[in-house]
Order: structure tokens, then sequence, then C-alpha cells
């Protein structure tokens, strides 16, 4: 007999509705006892988009600030390639020089983006958006 245990482990989510960069949300988390949210399945995306309301960036963990192209996970002192990704439309595409990861609420213009939704978006990691931690 052939048996499966899917065993899950309780992440505390907690979404933050103020405007930082993407370090001075990174910080925050940490003060925070946490790190900026990761994803790592799709119901865990899923579970991450219900909760942002009608934010249009919201922040989350990983960058490629020290391999552009390579997209990690950062933690306070190691760092984790990203897998799986749930990329919008022609992304990510390091426009300006955009190395933070967001999630972004993209709509469906019938010409770019064909989605209406949330999707990750690599931004500029200067710019203030909301964001999500975990602990």
């Amino acid at each position: 007999m052939l048996m499966f245990i899917t065993i899950f482990i309780s992440v505390q989510k907690e979404y933050f509705e103020m405007d930082k960069t993407w370090e001075e949300s990174k910080e925050f988390c940490e003060t925070w006892g946490g790190r900026l949210a990761t994803v790592s399945s799709v119901s865990e995306n899923e579970y991450m988009i219900s909760r942002l309301g009608a934010a249009t960036s919201i922040w989350i963990g990983g960058s490629d600030l020290k391999s552009e192209g390579t997209w990690v996970w950062n933690y306070s002192q190691e760092e984790k390639l990203i897998q799986p990704t749930f990329w919008g439309p022609n992304q990510p595409n390091n426009y300006n020089n955009q190395d933070c990861l967001a999630y972004f609420k993209f709509y469906n213009d019938g010409i770019t983006w064909f989605l209406d939704g949330y999707a990750w978006d690599d931004d500029e990691c200067q710019y203030q958006f909301h964001f999500m931690c975990e602990k």
C-alpha cells in the first residue's frame, strides 16, 4: 500500500499598507521578526494574491540585485533561487534597471497585456509600495 502525506508548514504572512522602498520594506520585515514574503507554490501564490485588495504594486522578497537575470529570494544571510515563478506578461524585462520583485496588478488592454489580475513584475527598487512580510 502506497501512502502520500502532505505536510503544510504554517507561515504567517502579513500585508502592510505602508509605502516603502524595497530595501526599507526588507528592513521593516526583519525588525518585525520576519522577512519579505516568499512564494513556493501555486496555492501560496493564490493565497497571497487574495490578500492584496486594491493595491497596484506590492513588494515581496525577491531580487536580481547581485546578478542581473538571476532572481533569488533574499533572506538575511542566505539566498535561494526562485522556483516556481509567476511572472506577468513580458516580465522580467529589466526596464530602466529594475531589480526588485513586486506583485503588480495588470489590466487587460488587449494590446500589451492580456492578463487581468496580479502577477510578478520587476520594478525599480527605490519605488515606494505596500509590502508583505512573513515569519
